[in-house]
């Protein structure tokens, strides 16, 4: 009796086993190992490793990095200036601070010396004591158009290289060209002879005035070494001083 039973018991026993088997077999989450889940795991949350910029394609280091401007862009506090050493140095150029001022007080003697020194210099012989034509083309065109101009304005258009320039055509001289009569009535005109027809042979007897003769300043044609008081005019310089303006467009 108690054989049959225990067959019997045990023969359920596996019958139950196997449906429960069957019912289950296909559902997850259901046979637990210790009350967890072994067969049915959520998806890993956990981050994924950081690309390093190394392993990054070209294209998205130049994004990470930003737009950074390259060394060859960047400017250097000590670069290096170009060489100018073709520029005339401040030092050498001319001033013409100190014939304004005698001009603009209505010095004319001053200013007349002062020109002739800013002439020699601008010729390069300070020793200078009178002017040729070989020596008037060392001049620069720019300082005559200064020391022109400077006259020009100064004097109300009475005196400058223009204004005589213009006066000695008008007595039908040439640029360039020496012509005696030409000469001789430019020097009344300008003031630069005597009442008797005599030309004035003492710089001290210029009229330093603006009342004087139009064309009277600035008296370059005159030589004046330092130890002589009386010379002779140079008569050839006003024409070569002419064709000079015409050739520097004064």
């Amino acid at each position: 009796m108690f054989c049959r039973e225990f067959i019997i018991l045990m023969f359920s026993g596996a019958i139950s086993i196997t449906i429960l088997d069957i019912l289950f077999k296909d559902k997850p989450g259901k046979i637990s190992d210790g009350g967890q889940d072994i067969r049915s795991k959520p998806p890993s949350t956990q981050p994924s490793a950081k690309l390093q910029p190394s392993t990054l394609p070209q294209s998205a280091n130049s994004v990470t990095q930003g737009t950074q401007p390259s060394n060859r862009d960047k400017k250097t506090t000590n670069e290096i200036p170009k060489d100018n050493s073709d520029v005339q140095p401040s030092n050498l150029l001319p001033s013409y601070d100190k014939l304004e001022i005698f001009l603009r007080q209505r010095q004319w003697e001053k200013a007349d010396r002062e020109t002739f020194t800013l002439i020699k210099h601008a010729a390069g012989n300070d020793e200078l004591f009178g002017l040729s034509y070989d020596n008037i083309q060392l001049i620069p065109c720019e300082t005559l158009r200064r020391l022109n101009q400077l006259w020009i304005n100064h004097s109300g258009e009475r005196f400058g290289f223009s204004k005589q320039r213009d006066i000695y055509l008008d007595c039908g001289g040439q640029p360039g060209k020496y012509n005696s009569e030409a000469w001789e009535k430019f020097g009344d005109q300008v003031g630069w002879k005597l009442p008797d027809g005599s030309w004035i042979l003492a710089y001290k007897e210029m009229h330093f005035s603006l009342n004087a003769p139009i064309g009277h300043f600035p008296v370059l044609c005159y030589r004046r070494p330092p130890f002589i008081q009386r010379l002779p005019w140079n008569n050839r310089l006003l024409p070569s001083l002419a064709d000079y303006l015409e050739e520097c467009r004064i």
